[in-house]
């Protein structure tokens, strides 16, 4: 059986896939997709001929294009996101030249998951995504997000999480996610989504920081990149300026925000025996989650950003 895991942020697009029983190859590139019109002209001659292509409706879309390719409408987080071109054209995408694919495993937020009408959704784009790719597709599976996390993380523990209440928190691009399992099973009342903890309002915040301290509109594709890489300093009119302050007051004012939601949910706060980390976001939340639930009971996963997608490809190699 060959399975696929697919992570479709925002912020990248992860990816796990392989057949069961060996172990999963991982892929990983930015989930910026544009029309092939909108990418920069090379200074050398020609576009870029590198980036990922794919047909979607008569329209040439570019798949995985760099933050600093001047690029236009790179991201773009709403309601109709899920079957919608840019969707479709990072999924087509990555099902070229498979042939066939088993069983997909698909995530969504929290609160969409929780709609029935929103699988079927998902199932159906992704049955047309496999048609632009020429690939045949058996099944799909759709599973809220944090459930990748979770299943990495107790396959790595050989299965000690099934015994105890785990809350798996996962920080990206455009929400905060969150999901209570209780002995393996997930818990609707213990989880939820917030977009006001998202990554997004941290990058909105220094934006608006550096309008206000320095007159300057900075793309939010820049500050993504410093922030990303760690940096404090970012540039602003040809200088480097010093954001270390005031990202640090941004992400505590964003972060607070999701742990009131997040506690609110949970009722019994304490009442939690291990705390999942992961995320693109998870490094904003690491310091204030150890404060609130205490620093012996949150683990971060490793390599966070690819845990979801690894935990779905397990999930799919292994379910019934």
């Amino acid at each position: 059986m060959y399975v696929m895991g697919c992570d479709l942020g925002l912020g990248n697009y992860k990816e796990a896939s392989g057949h069961r029983g060996g172990a999963p190859e991982m892929r990983m590139w930015p989930a910026c997709t544009v029309p092939v019109e909108s990418l920069g002209i090379s200074l050398y001659g020609g576009d870029d001929k590198s980036e990922r292509r794919i047909d979607v409706g008569g329209r040439m879309w570019a798949v995985g294009v760099s933050l600093d390719s001047g690029a236009r409408g790179a991201e773009e987080m709403h309601a109709g996101y899920v079957g919608s071109a840019p969707w479709l054209a990072q999924l087509g995408y990555a099902l070229r030249h498979r042939g066939r694919v088993d069983r997909l495993v698909l995530g969504l937020p929290v609160d969409e998951w929780s709609i029935p009408q929103n699988h079927e959704l998902t199932k159906s784009s992704a049955a047309e995504a496999a048609r632009l790719s020429g690939t045949q597709l058996a099944e799909v599976l759709v599973v809220p997000q944090p459930l990748g996390a979770y299943v990495d993380a107790n396959v790595r523990k050989s299965g000690g999480l099934m015994k105890q209440r785990v809350l798996v928190v996962d920080p990206g691009r455009y929400t905060v996610d969150w999901t209570l399992f209780v002995k393996g099973k997930l818990q609707p009342d213990g989880s939820g989504s917030d977009r006001r903890g998202a990554v997004s309002r941290i990058i909105e915040g220094v934006q608006q920081h550096l309008w206000q301290d320095a007159r300057a509109r900075i793309d939010e594709g820049r500050i993504r990149e410093a922030l990303d890489s760690g940096l404090t300093e970012i540039m602003v009119k040809g200088k480097q300026v010093e954001c270390g302050d005031a990202i640090a007051g941004i992400t505590s004012r964003v972060v607070d925000e999701a742990l009131l939601e997040i506690r609110r949910t949970l009722r019994i706060e304490s009442d939690v025996d291990t705390v999942l980390l992961t995320g693109g976001g998870s490094k904003y939340y690491r310091a204030r989650l150890m404060e609130v639930f205490g620093e012996g009971l949150v683990q971060e996963v490793p390599e966070p950003v690819m845990a979801n997608a690894r935990g779905y490809w397990w999930y799919g190699a292994h379910a019934a």
